[in-house]
């Protein structure tokens, strides 16, 4: 193991978001909403310091 551990979510868990997101599992979320939603959590994260 690698420093930092970082967990991966498992192959189906990872396969039913992609399902629920966007209607099916080949295609990869545009990477304009990837960056959007990890500004969001980043902002949720530093507003319970």
């Amino acid at each position: 193991m690698t420093l930092p551990f970082l967990p991966s979510p498992s192959r189906d868990f990872m396969e039913f978001r992609f399902v629920t997101y966007q209607g099916h599992v080949e295609k990869l979320p545009d990477v304009k909403v990837v960056i959007a939603w990890l500004a969001w959590v980043s902002d949720i994260e530093k507003s319970k310091i």
